[in-house]
């Protein structure tokens, strides 16, 4: 109950915020003295009155780069925490970062088994510590799912809530609706709408996938074919879509194709 009350508290002041706001704006000096709350020791990792570690986190990227975030850590508790509270990622809004969360998950963070002990703010693709962000191409919501499947995927967490603030907040939403089993709980801060046109999120979902499924494709060593062979199998897998005569393929797969292994044929 201690996350619902807050949660209104926090949702109460935005909406009758005239322009946006960070996270750390709201969760100031003065929200924290109406909780009675020291904000020095809040944001004092090393305090030995505090029941729990914060660690910085580097998750490497196919290609080059890293997404980075903090993991904080409820002492003695373990990462793989399962339900009735599993981890928490927390998705900071537009132009923020991880620390957006400085002073909101001291707030959450408990010694109890049976409360959240587990969260990890990440800095989304353009943000904060993170790397990755390809040079020709940049489209925060898409990267931002990317990024957060493969958060799961590095701390092997099939299973997390999510908190979002502001763009973190739509971000969250359709993360949601791309895997709704993958998400026990959303709370969602100073959001906006988001896309509820399920067709939309069915195609987008698929193509999500398919990054990954090209990525662990790319981790295979390359399979050699003959020339006629690669020609035929060029042919059959255009013929649903963008139909190609098998002379156009040959033609095609001149400049298409390199040879593998030193085989000359292909």
């Amino acid at each position: 109950m201690t996350v619902l009350r807050l949660t209104s508290l926090l949702i109460s002041r935005t909406l009758i915020t005239p322009h946006r706001r960070t996270l750390l704006d709201i969760i100031n000096k003065d929200f924290l003295k109406e909780f009675k709350l020291n904000s020095g020791n809040v944001r004092n990792s090393s305090s030995s009155s505090q029941n729990y570690t914060i660690t910085e986190v580097k998750i490497d990227v196919p290609g080059g780069g890293v997404i980075a975030g903090k993991l904080w850590k409820s002492a003695g508790q373990k990462l793989t925490q399962t339900k009735p509270h599993p981890p928490i990622i927390c998705v900071h809004g537009w132009l923020d970062n991880a620390g957006s969360f400085d002073n909101l998950i001291p707030l959450l963070m408990s010694p109890d088994s049976n409360a959240p002990s587990t969260f990890f703010a990440l800095d989304l693709p353009g943000h904060g510590l993170t790397t990755y962000c390809p040079q020709v191409w940049y489209d925060a919501h898409i990267e931002a799912l990317i990024a957060i499947r493969r958060v799961l995927s590095h701390f092997e967490w099939e299973e997390v809530s999510c908190i979002g603030h502001s763009m973190g907040g739509i971000i969250g939403y359709l993360f949601t609706s791309f895997y709704p089993n993958s998400v026990h709980k959303l709370v969602a801060l100073d959001n906006i709408r988001t896309i509820q046109h399920y067709p939309l999120i069915a195609v987008l979902k698929s193509s999500l996938d398919l990054v990954f499924e090209v990525e662990e494709k790319a981790k295979l060593p390359p399979k050699g074919l003959k020339f006629d062979e690669l020609v035929q199998k060029f042919y059959e897998g255009r013929k649903r879509q963008n139909p190609l005569s098998l002379e156009g393929s040959r033609i095609l797969l001149q400049r298409g194709a390199i040879p593998v292994q030193g085989e000359k044929d292909l």
